[in-house]
């Protein structure tokens, strides 16, 4: 396991992928900060380090994911992943390392956004505005939390689907269509005039989703308990460990 383990996670730190990724990060923060600074300028508002804090959260759905596919996708077709096979690991070794290395993947471009957020926002920034310290603090945590279980949860389907092409178009739709209905539970939930119209059956689904499915995370502002948080990552998580276990350890590998 441990060797698997290591290896997977040293293919991942030298991956074009991760690169990519980290280029994508500054190049994106750095153009929204840029025009946040002209928009400021012109208008005559001074422009703050937290005005930028959820530039990252508003790709990190679709990097990770991408990078997830690339990564674990060319596990199979390098034939690096029937070799695990033939080597006589275990299924469950195998789809543990790779559920470990999606959450490796998550942590490095939370860790990337957190440093390059936190950057500009010295250098461009004038200080805190609506956030505290301790609650600038609380949102790069359970925004790292997040990323990580959509990392494992995201390598995971990429297993159940045997590394298939179709695996590109499964993994970036999922993630779309979370993204698209994020935008309606939060849009139903706090609407931008008026109280919330929804009610009963409606109201509890949406309620749930917002505190418990992690990819409306990173759409919203922290409100809830760390627990609240642990429970929703760690839940995709453990999704993540039984379908890895279940259905990983059935499929045909060609």
């Amino acid at each position: 396991m441990f060797r698997i383990l290591y290896s997977d996670l040293h293919k991942i730190l030298k991956s074009a992928a991760l690169k990519i990724g980290f280029a994508a990060i500054a190049g994106y923060l750095l153009a929204n900060v840029l025009v946040l600074k002209i928009v400021g300028a012109y208008m005559h508002i001074g422009i703050y380090s937290d005005d930028f804090i959820t530039c990252f959260p508003e790709i990190a759905i679709f990097l990770i994911t991408a990078s997830t596919l690339l990564i674990t996708v060319g596990d199979f077709s390098d034939g690096c992943m029937r070799n695990k096979i033939i080597s006589g690991t275990s299924r469950t070794d195998i789809a543990m390392s790779a559920l470990i290395g999606g959450m490796f993947q998550g942590f490095l471009y939370s860790l990337a956004g957190c440093l390059v957020t936190v950057l500009l926002g010295v250098i461009f920034g004038e200080g805190l505005n609506s956030y505290t310290v301790s609650e600038y603090a609380d949102f790069w945590i359970i925004n790292t939390m997040t990323c990580m279980a959509i990392g494992a949860f995201s390598t995971i389907l990429i297993l159940i689907l045997g590394g298939k092409k179709i695996s590109y178009v499964i993994g970036l739709a999922f993630a779309f269509v979370m993204k698209v209905f994020t935008m309606e539970v939060l849009d139903k939930l706090y609407p931008e005039s008026g109280p919330c119209a929804l009610r009963g059956f409606k109201f509890l689904l949406y309620s749930f989703f917002e505190k418990y499915v992690p990819y409306l995370y990173q759409s919203i502002r922290p409100h809830y308990s760390y627990l609240t948080y642990f429970i929703g990552c760690g839940g995709l998580i453990l999704i993540s460990v039984v379908l890895g276990i279940i259905v990983f350890n059935k499929k045909e590998i060609q």
